[in-house]
């Protein structure tokens, strides 16, 4: 049987897993059903903010209706799918400067514009879209902070982490970790979150605590000058840091061509990634399914789940909700085409373990994130069914 008390398990995260606690889907961003909160809570009432939600709502056809952006007889087209693709084709146009992305817009914002001097520009829409971002990410665990049931799933999931054994990597900006560390206080029976700054990076190996790596930067990190012309970033205690600072003072990897800088300056943390997932004996997706505009998170996590050098059996499970959709479906073949590649065999559940010096069982767990937070224990991430010496793990 193996030791699940030296086994190294890496944990991937996405928005799914903060959704118990009201965290939104990236879909789900730029709601005018949430505006109206945010506005007053962080002062959002600026021309360019409400020139952002008319024009991404302008690309829905005005699905929620037109609160708060007027009642002029307009009713759209269909431009973009969600917040994801609408984010996609605003920075691609400030990255390419695109001279017709730009008229595009104004045309559709023109009947607004009537007697205005100045309209936003493409650059400036784009800043506010970050900033109503983070004011969402922000938002939500305000309003739970003291929601004690829902915070149950996470702290039943802390007492089965093992630092500094466990790694997690998480695309969220959100502050659920560091939150959830508050949650854990003093439990003895609780493992606490270092979630790695750049101070963390240096010390890596010298941490102890389950180390956290945040690929798509947070909401409370500050860019500072490191002091050899180049940028640091340092965890705050300030939560609502990217809703106040201006963007050359934040990092938040949003979609678009953008992403890819912030990759580049999140190097060491994409680096301590890769090497974490290419040594797990266990690996788990909670929430998280490789959105289709995200090639390079595909590219270089999905490459090192090929280079994993766990011999014998590597256990990995999917949890992405009870019902298989379409993302379930799409994750589980990425991973079995990723395991063929990297010529490993798969486990039959209930069978004899392949004979092949490496193999892995895929384990597609059909539960939302707080029902496999709240009853998954650490054993059960290595129960794949298979006999090993006589025995079926359990």
């Amino acid at each position: 049987m193996p030791d699940y008390g030296k086994a190294k398990v890496v944990w991937i995260l996405g928005t799914g897993f903060s959704v118990p606690l009201g965290g939104p889907m990236l879909k789900d961003l730029l709601s005018l059903g949430l505006h109206s909160e945010l506005e007053a809570k962080y002062h959002l009432d600026t021309p360019a903010m409400r020139d952002l939600l008319r024009l991404y709502h302008y690309g829905r056809m005005f699905p929620e209706g037109k609160v708060g952006l007027d009642d002029r007889e307009r009713k759209g087209s269909i431009l973009w799918e969600h917040a994801e693709d609408f984010l996609d084709v605003l920075d691609t146009y400030d990255e390419t400067k695109s001279t017709a992305g730009e008229d595009r817009f104004r045309a559709i914002l023109m009947p607004y514009h009537l007697g205005v001097a100045n309209p936003a520009t493409i650059r400036e829409i784009l800043l506010v879209a970050k900033q109503h971002i983070a004011a969402e990410v922000c938002a939500f665990l305000d309003r739970n902070l003291d929601a004690s049931e829902r915070w149950r799933p996470y702290l039943s999931w802390a007492k089965d982490l093992l630092g500094p054994l466990d790694t997690i990597v998480t695309f969220n900006y959100d502050c659920v970790l560091e939150r959830l560390n508050e949650k854990v206080g003093t439990d003895p029976d609780s493992q606490h979150i270092d979630v790695v700054d750049n101070d963390g990076i240096a010390e890596w190996a010298n941490i102890k605590k389950v180390r956290a790596l945040k690929l798509h930067g947070s909401v409370n990190w500050v860019a500072n000058d490191d002091g050899k012309g180049g940028t640091k970033y340092d965890k705050s205690t300030d939560y609502e840091h990217a809703v106040k600072a201006p963007l050359e003072r934040t990092i938040l990897a949003t979609p678009g061509p953008g992403k890819f800088r912030a990759r580049t300056a999140l190097a060491k943390w994409w680096d301590k990634a890769k090497e974490s997932i290419s040594t797990a004996d266990a690996i788990v997706f909670i929430g998280y399914r490789f959105p289709p505009s995200d090639s390079d998170a595909r590219s270089e996590l999905l490459g090192a789940l090929a280079g994993n050098k766990k011999e014998k059996l590597l256990n990995i499970h999917t949890v992405l909700g009870p019902e298989q959709n379409k993302d379930t479906a799409r994750l589980e073949e990425m991973i079995r085409y990723t395991m063929a590649r990297s010529k490993r065999v798969a486990a039959k559940e209930g069978g004899s373990p392949p004979k092949e010096k490496f193999s892995y069982f895929l384990q597609v767990n059909q539960l939302y994130a707080q029902d496999f937070m709240s009853l998954a224990s650490r054993p059960q991430l290595f129960s794949s069914g298979t006999m090993l010496d006589g025995e079926v793990l359990a």
